[in-house]
């Protein structure tokens, strides 16, 4: 993983924990493929001792040790994890319009019922659109 030191350094050896990756840097290699050992700010560096990829814009930290980095990485994957199954639960519904009926509360629903006839039975037409208004 390519990584942008902002603060500080960071050197070979170092506990470093990215999103819910982690790892002991290995080596660190300069832009020109060349090995380094220290890394100041501002300075690229591609890092290799990460357990997993991690992802795209995550800011990376250096811990302590490294029994301390992998408990904020499986803090870190327990969070996206309850973040997914939340996401995951509010999807699931059984009828798409349910949350507009339970906001609207609608009297009579509009229905349509087929008749294996030709002749509509008069019963149909009520069903359908509700009780006829009386003419005066």
């Amino acid at each position: 993983a390519t990584v942008l030191v902002q603060r500080g350094t960071l050197s070979v050896g170092d506990a470093i924990v990215a999103g819910s990756a982690f790892g002991r840097v290995r080596a660190m290699m300069d832009e020109f493929g060349k090995e380094v050992e220290v890394a100041g700010p501002s300075r690229p560096v591609q890092v290799l001792g990460f357990t997993s990829v991690p992802s795209a814009g995550d800011s990376f930290i250096v811990a302590p040790d490294d029994r301390t980095a992998r408990q904020i990485a499986e803090k870190r994957q327990a969070g996206e994890r309850h973040a997914a199954l939340a996401k995951a639960r509010k999807k699931v519904s059984l009828d798409p319009n349910s949350s507009i009926i339970a906001l609207t509360r609608p009297k009579a629903l509009p229905a349509t019922i087929a008749s294996p006839t030709l002749s509509v039975p008069r019963w149909t037409r009520t069903v359908a659109t509700g009780p006829r208004p009386r003419s005066k």
